[in-house]
């Protein structure tokens, strides 16, 4: 007992474990008989209405997807999205409304889209569950490259529409992967605490972003996807790696205890949420901004801000 806790607490602090664990299978086939486009959903104070092929005519997308959700597995069913769950009373990853909210109030032409995967990522709270949800990260990256495509019209570029896609834990790796499967790749890629180290070497459940980062074309301007990264908990920097010096780290200060390993792996996304009203994250979109930032930054304790350099 007293090993397993050592070898916790080591990859809780950053280190790397050499656990013995092999990565999770990956799955082929998705546990819902839905389609792709059928996991989209466009976002209103009104509630989630369903997106249909081709709907998606002009303007400034935002994709929003979800993580890991643990203790669900007994909430929903195979054939639910994670927005129906919230009509039946239970509240699901509150941050990405929040997040909804400040990109409409920023930009009253956003669409803000949800992409629902839930039927495979919710398990039980067993730390050791999350790889069932792993395994099906690179299953809901094809699925969502496929329904962003089916659902932007044909001439969706051609009238300058733009996309933006944003991930929170595991869905960092779903929405990356879909960046590299698309027509046309996103103008914008923000990751929210992608796994990376200390519980996620643990657990075998790397994200591992560096090779599919490599492979768009990183940048700012016409044709190049930016990419930020934010860090709270789980994430690591990728802007000091070769090939990948255009992503902008942001290392965010989590008003928690070290311990508090879930509200501090969720403030990566509740500060990019909070950020709509400022001149960083959300404010700094190519989306929204003329021009985007490079290097690294650093969150001050307790202040809604960043600052160059790490």
């Amino acid at each position: 007992m007293k090993v397993r806790l050592a070898l916790l607490l080591s990859a809780l602090l950053g280190g790397c474990v050499p656990v013995p664990l092999a990565r999770p299978a990956v799955a082929t086939e998705s546990s819902c008989g839905c389609g792709p486009v059928d996991r989209l959903g466009r976002w209103s104070e009104d509630g989630v209405e369903s997106v249909l092929a081709g709907d998606l005519q002009h303007g400034r997308v935002h994709v929003i997807v979800h993580g890991w959700a643990p203790g669900w597995h007994a909430h929903v069913d195979e054939s639910t999205r994670s927005w129906e769950a919230e009509r039946r009373g239970e509240p699901f990853d509150p941050w990405m409304h929040a997040l909804a909210r400040g990109l409409t109030a920023r930009d009253p032409h956003a669409v803000v889209l949800f992409y629902s995967w839930v039927d495979d990522a919710a398990t039980s709270s067993n730390l050791f569950a999350q790889r069932r949800a792993f395994s099906r990260t690179d299953l809901h990256g094809e699925l969502l490259a496929e329904g962003l495509d089916r659902a932007l019209d044909p001439g969706f570029r051609s009238r300058g529409g733009q996309v933006h896609l944003v991930g929170h834990s595991f869905g960092a790796r779903v929405v990356t992967l879909a960046a590299t499967q698309m027509g046309t790749p996103p103008d914008h890629l923000t990751l929210l605490d992608a796994p990376e180290g200390g519980l996620a070497a643990m657990t075998a459940t790397r994200v591992a972003l560096g090779d599919s980062l490599r492979s768009l074309p990183l940048g700012h301007g016409p044709g190049r996807v930016f990419v930020d990264n934010f860090i709270s908990q789980m994430g690591v920097p990728y802007g000091h790696e070769p090939g990948l010096t255009d992503v902008v780290d942001v290392h965010t200060a989590p008003p928690y205890g070290v311990f508090q390993m879930g509200p501090r792996h969720v403030w990566a996304a509740e500060l990019y949420a909070r950020s709509a009203s400022t001149d960083f994250g959300v404010g700094w979109s190519p989306l929204i901004a003329d021009a985007s930032p490079a290097g690294c930054f650093t969150q001050p304790f307790g202040e809604l801000t960043v600052h160059p350099g790490c």
